[in-house]
């Protein structure tokens, strides 16, 4: 009873703040969202199939990610609002009163891959929860949560100037966009908002990209993808009897060079995200970072919306660790309401040479195995 208490008002947390407005991606990668998220023209490695499956093109050797986990909280708040729902009694409504103004965003994923040059394939489990209220006088209750798991699979051509790429994916998707309004608040009860969540559907997404040289010895490159081509629609399976909301299609362009010195690399990169949405303003489309491969450790550091960024990655062998925080404009425009939010991934990844023969461990490790060539 008391698990199923917790987890009733865990996805019914809300804030009073302005309407959210936030231009959400799924399965973003940490070691992006340190450089500000601007990946469109470095992807590099698995995550090419969700940034960019051009960028399949850049892969040298063949790659094993055996796991790679990751959760994402919006700081101490989230902490401070889990406590404080022990603590909360009453009424749900006189419960969600009582932690007002706090705020809770979760995010969560898991992913296993294989890839190599021009080719990779993944399982993936990406969700998030992030409710909110609209209206503090006449409270509203809006909760997004949102879980996607399926597989996807991606192929890269052509030369060494130009490349396109197609990665098709299977997504089971979970969740959806659930408004109570104010009447409802003091009535409502878990089995409702339940079966709201569980509504489940499948559909079938495909991206298209391209990245493009600038001469195959050159440092720098272009890339733009167009993701869930014609909008990703799910229909509804098993008992659900509504599908869960579609993913629509987003476009990005983006740039990036490749700055070698002996024991160092640096990467600068700059994305233009989300140009479809023609209402939203220019400075939450924004991402430009950079990336510094060392010796020991990679550093990251930019801007996104806006909002600064910063991220760390450790190679430890078998395991990487990455980690980054980063600002999300939650407001209609840049500057006006910013969640704070700090990612953490852990993950294994084995490397082989073209003849087969092992490598190196990790994405971190190989990025700097790369380097050192």
């Amino acid at each position: 009873m008391v698990a199923r208490k917790a987890l009733f008002i865990l996805t019914t947390l809300f804030v009073c703040t302005a309407n959210t407005d936030e231009l959400y991606e799924s399965a973003r990668n940490v070691r992006a969202l340190g450089m500000g998220n601007a990946f469109t023209a470095v992807a590099n490695d698995d995550w090419s199939l969700n940034y960019n499956p051009a960028g399949l093109s850049q892969v040298k050797g063949y790659h094993v990610s055996l796991l790679s986990l990751n959760l994402g909280l919006n700081g101490t708040q989230a902490i401070e609002t889990i406590e404080n729902i022990s603590s909360a009694t009453g009424s749900v409504g006189d419960q969600l009163a009582s932690i007002t103004g706090d705020r809770l965003w979760i995010a969560y994923n898991a992913n296993m891959a294989f890839y190599m040059k021009n080719f990779g394939l993944n399982y993936f489990y990406d969700g998030y929860i992030d409710p909110y209220v609209t209206n503090p006088a006449f409270t509203s209750l809006n909760i997004s949560y949102y879980l996607d798991q399926g597989y996807g699979m991606g192929f890269a051509f052509g030369g060494k100037d130009v490349s396109l790429g197609f990665s098709f994916r299977r997504i089971t998707r979970t969740g959806g966009y659930i408004p109570i309004g104010v009447d409802s608040l003091q009535s409502v009860t878990f089995d409702e908002i339940s079966d709201q969540i569980n509504s489940t559907g499948v559909g079938y997404g495909l991206d298209v990209g391209v990245l493009w040289k600038f001469g195959s010895e050159s440092p720098m490159r272009l890339g733009a993808v167009y993701k869930n081509l014609g909008n990703t629609t799910f229909q509804a399976t098993g008992s659900s009897s509504s599908a869960p909301t579609g993913i629509d299609a987003e476009v990005a362009v983006g740039w990036a060079m490749d700055i070698d010195a002996p024991g160092i690399t640096i990467t600068p990169a700059f994305d233009y995200k989300h140009i479809l949405k023609t209402s939203e303003p220019l400075a939450k489309k924004i991402h430009f970072g950079v990336e510094v491969d060392l010796p020991i450790i990679t550093v990251r550091g930019g801007f996104s919306q806006g909002y600064y960024t910063y991220g760390l990655g450790i190679g430890l062998g078998p395991l990487d660790i990455e980690l980054a925080t980063y600002g999300v404009e939650l407001g209609a425009y840049a500057g006006q309401v910013e969640d704070r939010r700090y990612m953490l991934e852990i993950s294994s990844e084995l490397g082989f040479d073209v003849d087969l023969s092992f490598s190196d461990f990790g994405s971190t490790n190989r990025r700097k195995l790369k380097q050192r060539r």
